[in-house]
């Protein structure tokens, strides 16, 4: 079996932030999982701004990225170490997914950039908790 998030109470209130840090990102996975969803069956949805021409490719990035921060939250409400750094890459990126979008949906962007901020920082002091550095 592999290694899981610490349950002892000496162990920082890792599980407190496996839970928000998986709470927050299956929220905007589902997010993302329904604006590519919209994306793909309403060609206006975005606009025509520059970085948006390609409606469909957006859809279809968004739903991606909605299913793998929807797998990557149930790795780290389980507890597997390799969902910390999954989850933390993937909200990372879709932060820069966000940005891209801002001219487009300025307020689901938005709202998009401050919750995947949120998550890495929770990610970030989860591994922390769990994996402490050497010395």
């Amino acid at each position: 079996m592999g290694a899981t998030v610490q349950d002892d109470p000496a162990s920082g209130g890792s599980r407190s932030w496996a839970l928000c840090a998986g709470v927050v990102l299956a929220v905007t996975g589902a997010i993302s999982l329904v604006h590519g969803i919209t994306a793909l069956a309403n060609e206006e949805y975005f606009g025509k701004p520059l970085l948006t021409d390609n409606v469909t490719f957006w859809g279809i990035v968004l739903c991606a990225w909605g299913i793998a921060e929807l797998l990557a939250a149930y790795g780290v409400l389980i507890g597997r170490p390799g969902a910390i750094m999954l989850g933390t890459l993937l909200a990372g990126l879709e932060m820069a997914i966000w940005f891209c979008l801002i001219f487009a949906s300025p307020a689901a962007a938005l709202i998009g950039v401050t919750l995947n901020g949120f998550v890495v920082l929770s990610l970030g002091i989860l591994s922390s908790l769990d994996f402490p550095a050497d010395g």
